[in-house]
């Protein structure tokens, strides 16, 4: 029989910490995250996330064995923004059992019509500004920095359950380590014709290029599909889990006339050298953590946009030229873009002309409550 449980004393948190670590023992792709920074995601007083959600977290039990987990959760400012009334869940982990599954979501769906919402949307974890969607193939690649990676069986779990799909999200790969001529040459002329100029961000007033940064975004990206407005903890806190992997040479802003109008932002996949300590900053664990992190070789583009009124203009062309043009200095000799919403035909042409494709598939789910 499986018990659903709340998370209420620390000793389940651990347990909810650590489950994947049991899930996961013999999948060779999966990369162990840290636990700190695992245990900082679920505290109220460290992630502003929290201000502004109501949250529950729940573990599944077989004869006190822990063997799934799931978060529950409502984002208030997601549906103030959107004028929806959605629940959301995340974090899932399961054995490959429909009952231990299946009484999560049901949690789940419980959960969302306690609160009077309409829709159960996910995975999330917590939002589509954190880790999103279930991996549907290519389970035999290991995933890249902040993408998630899940077992073959978790589509299946799922879908078994009644969810559908909601919304599939795109990973492109580029590999090869050249500078495409086409591109280079067009992204000169379009920077003239255009009017604008591409600077690296300025890491020695951070704090001022984060304000910077949350404008763009906030306007960029408000029409997306999934998107929340980040608040400015919010965005301060994730700027801070960055710095902590970020490339100084990758991060760049746009201006038109001195208006900062974009940016993009690639970092190195640390998931490569993150590997190989297995959670744990130990003391020789931090020391292999930086060794092989001289020695990553990819990197995960996460962004990049252009506020609506500056598009069109050849800003997007320069970012990747620019993104190229530095990453191949530093020996970097493949890159991961991702995510792309499936219906983004232009975001999807940019990148298909540079010889990008699509190499992963990530699903959301969505589940009617009413």
């Amino acid at each position: 029989m499986v018990q659903v449980e709340e998370v209420k004393s620390k000793r389940q948190l651990r347990e909810f910490v650590m489950l994947p670590f049991r899930i996961y023992k013999r999948e060779c792709c999966w990369v162990p995250p840290l636990v700190s920074e695992e245990y900082a995601t679920f505290s109220p007083t460290k992630n502003p996330f929290f201000k502004h959600s109501r949250v529950r977290l729940l573990l599944a039990y077989r004869e006190r064995v822990p063997v799934g987990r799931i978060s529950c959760h409502i984002d208030f400012n997601f549906n103030e923004f959107w004028g929806t009334k959605t629940a959301q869940w995340g974090f899932f982990e399961s054995i490959n059992d429909p009952d231990v599954s299946s009484a999560l979501l049901e949690a789940a769906v419980d959960f969302g019509r306690t609160n009077r919402m309409e829709t159960l949307v996910g995975p999330l974890s917590f939002s589509t500004n954190n880790i999103t969607g279930l991996l549907v193939d290519a389970f035999d690649l290991p995933p890249v920095v902040m993408m998630p990676y899940n077992p073959s069986y978790y589509p299946d779990l799922v879908e078994l359950f009644g969810f559908t799909k909601a919304k599939d999200l795109l990973a492109y790969i580029i590999d090869k380590p050249e500078v495409p001529e086409r591109l280079a040459r067009a992204s000169q002329i379009l920077k003239k014709r255009g009017n604008f100029i591409i600077r690296k961000l300025d890491f020695s007033h951070l704090n001022d290029e984060v304000k910077i940064l949350k404008d763009i975004y906030n306007r960029a990206w408000e029409r997306n599909w999934g998107f929340v407005p980040m608040t400015d903890e919010e965005f301060f806190y994730t700027a801070h889990q960055l710095k902590q992997v970020a490339d100084k040479d990758l991060v760049f802003i746009a201006e038109v006339k001195g208006e900062p109008v974009g940016f993009s932002l690639a970092i190195p996949d640390i998931n490569f050298a993150l590997k190989k300590i297995n959670g744990r900053l130990t003391p020789i664990a931090l020391l292999k953590l930086l060794w092989y992190s001289r020695r990553i070789t990819k990197l995960r583009v996460i962004i990049f946009g252009v506020v609506s009124g500056f598009r069109n203009r050849g800003i997007e062309a320069a970012f990747i030229h620019r993104t190229f043009e530095e990453g191949i200095r530093k020996g970097y000799r493949s890159a991961e873009l991702s995510w792309v919403l499936e219906d983004n035909r232009p975001m999807k042409n940019e990148i298909e002309k540079l010889g990008g494709r699509v190499y992963k598939t990530y699903r959301v789910y969505s589940f009617p409550l009413v």
